[in-house]
């Protein structure tokens, strides 16, 4: 991930008034960040992490998804299956689950900017049984980013732009321009004080501590469930699995949603700087929550590295 990438990254995340829990996550990562420059990844780690890796398939019997988790793979496969949508343009929207297992709802929202012509997907599931829709279903897509209503042609282009320029531009301004166009007005929200600031360090750091002092699992045991999970879930080969890299200062113990339930969040990244991977598939940023008592994967959730590799 680029410098210029992940400060966009920290300026989308500040800005928001209101955030789910990945969005509170991110926004509490974001502010440590502003303290400490990003790390390249060194070569032992990976070295390490690949001899871990070489029982992934033989682990994989003992693994535990949440229910949340598993309602997070339904969705999205009902949503690429319908509308094209993969996980890796999943980028641009905010995925937010209520509900969970056999009977939950998501929502992909297009974040900012993107609100608007990106619309919203809603994917419900019941009885095990998921059907996807759209806010913006029977519009016309054509014409590219001209067009009002942007589907995943237009995602496949904004992806491919964004990772040779580093930028989002020229669609973010089209973006800008075709929702002003139906007087729907953009907020930025606003710019959180050092005040606020410091209030959610300080939460952050309590929420910390409460969940490493209720662990019964080590780092080490959940790093394993934790590469495990990605590798599963997301089908990775050999290779892909052999250099999945972790950058230890992005980890952290923390209490998961409203129930706090105590959890250890591991980031890691594929075909970031020194990590070795040279494919591009499934290049990006992993995060996965362990619960620190019972080792179930509590939560999942990839982006997509949008700045190509390192």
């Amino acid at each position: 991930m680029k410098n210029n990438d992940f400060q966009e990254l920290v300026d989308r995340n500040l800005s928001g008034l209101t955030w789910d829990e990945r969005e509170r996550q991110k926004v509490l990562h974001a502010i440590s960040e502003e303290e400490k420059p990003m790390k390249k990844v060194s070569m032992t780690f990976i070295l390490i992490a690949a001899i871990l890796c070489i029982s992934v398939v033989a682990l994989a019997a003992g693994l535990v998804f949440s229910k949340k988790v598993d309602a997070a793979q339904l969705a999205d496969s009902a949503l690429e299956q319908k509308y094209g949508i993969t996980p890796a343009m999943q980028t641009y929207f905010d995925r937010q689950i209520t509900g969970e297992g056999n009977n939950a709802t998501v929502t992909y929202k297009g974040f900012n900017e993107f609100a608007y012509v990106l619309g919203e997907y809603t994917v419900t599931i019941k009885d095990g049984k998921a059907e996807a829709a759209w806010s913006r279903d029977g519009e016309d897509t054509v014409g590219g980013f001209d067009a009002d209503a942007w589907g995943p042609e237009q995602l496949a282009e904004m992806m491919r732009i964004n990772k040779e320029t580093f930028g989002l531009e020229p669609f973010r301004s089209k973006a800008i321009a075709i929702t002003a166009s139906h007087g729907i007005e953009k907020t930025d929200g606003r710019e959180l004080s050092e005040e606020e600031k410091e209030e959610m360090r300080a939460q952050q750091q309590k929420e910390s501590e409460a969940a490493e002092k209720a662990a019964k699992l080590s780092i080490p045991e959940m790093d394993k469930i934790a590469r495990e999970a990605v590798a599963v879930r997301y089908a990775f080969n050999q290779d892909q699995i052999n250099h999945l890299a972790c950058l230890e200062e992005n980890c952290w113990y923390r209490l998961l949603g409203e129930e706090k339930i105590p959890c250890y969040e591991f980031w890691f990244y594929l075909g970031y700087e020194d990590d070795g991977y040279e494919g591009e598939e499934g290049a990006g940023i992993y995060y996965v929550t362990v619960n620190v008592e019972t080792g179930v994967v509590e939560d999942l959730e990839y982006e997509s590295d949008l700045s190509s590799n390192g």
